[in-house]
């Protein structure tokens, strides 16, 4: 007989962050985002994500389809609505 053992690996929770660091991350990403060459960056590593994960972002957001059908069919009918208000 073989023996087995088990390794057990203790994961060291996240300590919770302060107010202030919130704030200052906030602050921080506030200018950031406004930043054209983060803008991009962003843009390619989004792109980048659904190359890679066509397949899983596809059956993502079939999923989210089937568990928000009505949702999303109540918003289209308001928009129609609106539309034909905002038409007339």
């Amino acid at each position: 007989m073989s023996e087995t053992s088990i390794v057990i690996v203790e994961i060291n929770p996240k300590k919770p962050q302060s107010e202030a660091v919130k704030r200052a991350k906030a602050k921080y990403y506030s200018k950031k985002k406004l930043d054209p060459e983060f803008m991009e960056q962003n843009r390619n590593k989004a792109k980048e994500y659904y190359i890679q994960n066509t397949e899983r972002h596809q059956n993502k957001c079939k999923e989210y389809y089937l568990e928000h059908k009505e949702y999303i069919f109540d918003q289209a009918k308001q928009k129609r609505d609106k539309k034909k208000i905002d038409a007339v």
